[in-house]
């Protein structure tokens, strides 16, 4: 995993995540002083994040739909209930959605500590845009530098 500010690299020990109680992870909390940070993970790095989030939003929907007879999320009518791999190789555009909607406080959880042992040189706050492309996903995020 890559992480960026203005083009230099930040250690990935010194990034937390912090949702502030927000809904929706692509809003960002108000009132902070935020910079962008650009995060790449290469799709090995993405997959192991998604693991689980992804295999238990897929069996929760299996469930509903066999109960309902209804798609939600509705990218599954189009792929129907494929494994990560498959979502990601065949269909990225709707895993990007399912990122945005469903899991990205998941993935944000998986790829950073909060432990609080090192000082943070940045804790994100939000994820503004999500791009998959072959091997690599790329995330652009809001993020502040706390106060110490």
């Amino acid at each position: 995993m890559n992480i960026k500010r203005a083009g230099e690299v930040i250690d990935r020990g010194r990034v937390k995540y912090r949702a502030l109680g927000h809904k929706r992870p692509l809003t960002p909390a108000p009132d902070l002083d935020l910079f962008s940070v650009e995060i790449e993970l290469s799709r090995g790095e993405l997959l192991a994040a998604l693991e689980r989030p992804y295999s238990q939003l897929r069996q929760e929907a299996r469930a509903d739909y066999r109960a309902s007879g209804e798609y939600d999320p509705e990218c599954f009518s189009e792929t129907g209930f494929v494994e990560l791999a498959a979502l990601l190789d065949e269909w990225p555009q709707h895993l990007e959605g399912l990122i945005t909607d469903y899991m990205c406080f998941d993935l944000l959880g998986a790829l950073f500590d909060n432990d609080g042992a090192a000082p943070a040189a940045a804790v994100i706050n939000a994820i503004k845009q999500i791009r998959l492309d072959g091997d690599t996903a790329r995330l652009s995020a809001a993020a502040f530098r706390p106060v110490e």
